[in-house]
Parts: structure tokens; C-alpha cells; sequence
């Protein structure tokens, strides 16, 4: 349920964007990738010397993944594989004030590529970027994003738009890359060396895989779930939108429908004088049990709102309530007799996708002087696999 929850929010288009620095110029590649029955498709690529130039720009409802590959970025080899990133870092970069970069680290056959950019550089190409109106999904430096695709390959080296990754040398793992573009074959799918960066981040970002690491992954973190909340809010909200809505159309056609069924019974009460005490009197039955009804309730009615408000006023975002009862009946209501409600009780159902918060919202309600006891009468999952609970809340009698 929770991955299909991602997909939803998340969505299926992803773009990457790769700012490299080639013959002196900073040149800016965009691959945009659609996912469709688990499948990737490449939906459009291209590369210009300024982002400006670019014929279609990333929607601001796609996943962006920026790879900086210029030369701002500072890569080093490292002839061994330690589990301790730090002191893989303290290899490639002695006396380096970590406090300050940003690293990330890549495992590549028997050798650790370690890449570095300044803080204050990327923070402000975040800025620019989100001038354009771009939010982004995750952060590669370097030539660290290959990992994620080098499983699918044969080949001895691959290129990037700047770089050749000899994989088997015994030598020097990173050249420069000078000669022609190259194209590769990825399960089908053909990606050409200008645009392989982009697209082995975003199948890390599909696949949820990541075989780096570095403080660039907590921070990748940090802006996944940034735009993960963020999302999950819009599409709340339109979706919220499209609900009334439809509940406002469906009010409209009732509405209309019950205005001329009731034009067409005032015609027929003119005709009928018959028809016309039978109303009166079922008017006055309905009177009656409306001043039954008004005098058992109206002295809740205050301590209703109050407790209600208070008990739903920090409900988390991950719970949806479907249904609210206070002081339900019990039994149904027949003609001629009392109506028996259960009082000082509160029936609540609804779905969560958050236990932890569910069970954080019941400590916390539980807590309330007004609340005596709550009881979870139903907690599980539904045929859609969808999770849902009521809750029976007790109330303290009001004296």
C-alpha cells in the first residue's frame, strides 16, 4: 500500500539534469524519463550551454535529480574499499574541513571514487534553480551515480560527457573522455555517454537503491522527503477540492430534483384537500419528534463542539476519518417510543497510513481529563489493503 502511495504522490516522470564543464564551458544535459508498467521510457534529451536555452524545461511536478559534474566538483581516486567513509574521505583529501563540502563516495570494483563540492557553491545553484521554478528530488557529485548501473553492464569502460571509467584497469580508474559520443544498451534501452549520469540517477531514484554514500545522502534524504510532503499536500488538497466538489454537484441535482417533486405536490395539495391534512399531520408528527430530538440533545451540544475540537485538533495528516458518532443510538429509531441514545460515548472510524501517528494521537487523547477510556474496537487491514480502525471514546460524565 505504501508503495502504491509513492507512486502516487511521487509520480512517474523523472528528469535529470548533469552541469558539466567541457573545453572551458559549462554546459547543462536533460534527460526526462516516463515510467509506465514498471518500464522506463526516455521521453525527451538535449544539452545547451545555458539552461535558458533549453526547448523544454523540467515540469515543476517532475522529479529532478541534478548531477554536478563541473568543475567545481573535485574527484580523487582511492586504491581501496573501507567501510569508514571518513577515513576514505581522509585519504583522497587529507586535512579537509568536512564541515564545509559536501561528499560522496563510490564503490567501483576494488577502487573508491571520492567526490567533493563546497556547501555554499550548491546552496547557491539550489537557489538559481529554484528561481526557475525547479524543486529537486536529489543531489550526485561527480561520476558517483554510475554504481547504480554498473550491475547491468559488460563492457571494460564507459563514458560520460567528460570522463571514461576504465572498470577492469589496473591503472587509473577516471580519464578524460575524448573521443566520440557512445551509445549503450541497458536492458533495452539505448543511452547515449551524454546523457548516462542522468539516467543511472534517476534508476536509483525508481529502483530505490543506492550504493554510495556520504553526507550528500543525508541530504538527498532531507530534499526526498521535502518533496515528498510537499507533493503529498498539493495533491491532497486537489484531490480535497475535487471531493466537494463532486459532493456539491450531487447536492445540486438532489436539490433540484426534490424542488420540482415538491412544486408538483403543492399542485396536487391544491387539487386534493384530503392530501392536504394528511401533510399537516405528518408535519406535525415531524414537529413533534424534532422537539423530542431538541430536547435531548441541546444540552450536549456544548460539550459536543468542545470535546470533538479538542480531541481532533492535532490529528496527523496520515489519518482520514470516514465516520464521527456522539452519544450513538441504541437501538433503531420506531414510532411511538423513546429514543435511547448511548451517552457520553464517541464512535470514530476512519484509515491510517502512519501507525506510529495513530498510536501517538490515541496516547495523546488519552491523556484528556474529559476522555475516561479509549478502546479500539477495530484495527486492521480492509480488501483494498488499506488500513482501518474505530475507536469507542468514553467519556466522564458531566455533572
Amino acid at each position: 500500500m505504501l508503495e502504491k502511495l509513492d507512486n502516487i504522490v511521487i509520480g512517474n516522470q523523472f528528469t535529470a539534469l548533469e552541469v558539466f564543464t567541457a573545453n572551458g564551458e559549462e554546459y547543462v544535459s536533460v534527460v526526462s524519463i516516463e515510467k509506465k508498467k514498471n518500464e522506463l521510457f526516455i521521453t525527451h534529451k538535449e544539452k545547451s550551454i545555458r539552461f535558458d536555452q533549453f526547448k523544454e524545461i523540467p515540469n515543476k511536478n517532475d522529479c529532478v535529480f541534478l548531477i554536478l559534474n563541473n568543475s567545481q566538483i573535485i574527484q580523487k581516486e582511492v586504491d581501496s574499499i573501507d567501510v569508514n567513509e571518513l577515513k576514505t574521505l581522509s585519504k583522497a583529501f587529507p586535512n579537509l574541513k568536512v564541515d564545509d563540502f559536501y561528499f560522496e563516495i563510490s564503490k567501483i570494483e576494488t577502487k573508491s571514487v571520492v567526490a567533493i563540492c563546497r556547501k555554499s557553491y550548491l546552496q547557491e545553484l539550489l537557489s538559481h534553480f529554484k528561481s526557475k521554478g525547479i524543486t529537486l528530488t536529489g543531489i550526485s557529485l561527480g561520476v558517483c551515480s554510475i554504481s547504480q548501473i554498473i550491475t547491468f553492464f559488460e563492457n571494460d569502460s564507459l563514458s560520460t560527457n567528460t570522463q571514461t571509467i576504465a572498470l577492469f584497469s589496473e591503472d587509473s580508474l577516471l580519464k578524460p573522455f575524448e573521443g566520440n559520443s557512445k551509445t549503450y544498451e541497458i536492458n533495452g534501452i539505448e543511452v547515449e555517454n551524454s546523457y548516462l549520469l542522468g539516467f543511472s540517477a534517476i534508476v536509483g531514484l525508481v529502483l530505490k537503491i543506492n550504493f554510495n554514500s556520504g553526507n550528500i545522502i543525508t541530504y538527498n534524504n532531507y530534499l526526498y522527503n521535502e518533496n515528498y510532503q510537499r507533493k503529498f499536500y498539493q495533491k491532497s488538497i486537489k484531490s480535497f477540492v475535487c471531493f466537494l466538489l463532486v459532493i456539491l454537484l450531487i447536492n445540486f441535482f438532489l436539490f433540484n430534483y426534490f424542488f420540482k417533486a415538491a412544486n408538483n405536490s403543492a399542485i396536487e395539495i391544491e387539487a386534493n384537500k384530503n392530501l392536504i391534512e394528511n401533510i399537516k399531520k405528518v408535519k406535525s408528527r415531524i414537529k413533534e419528534k424534532e422537539e423530542r430530538l431538541n430536547n435531548d440533545f441541546q444540552d450536549n451540544n456544548s460539550k459536543c463542539s468542545f470535546i470533538i475540537n479538542k480531541i481532533f485538533a492535532k490529528i496527523p495528516s496520515s489519518i482520514l476519518l470516514t465516520q464521527l458518532v456522539y452519544n450513538p443510538l441504541e437501538k433503531n429509531i420506531k414510532e411511538d417510543e423513546k429514543i435511547v441514545i448511548e451517552n457520553n460515548i464517541i464512535l470514530v472510524s476512519g484509515k491510517t497510513i502512519n501507525n506510529v501517528g495513530f498510536t501517538n494521537w490515541i496516547e495523546q487523547i488519552q491523556k484528556y481529563k474529559e476522555i475516561e477510556k479509549v478502546i479500539i474496537t477495530q484495527f486492521g487491514k480492509n480488501e483494498t489493503k488499506e488500513t482501518i480502525f474505530m475507536l469507542k471514546i468514553l467519556l466522564h460524565e458531566t455533572k
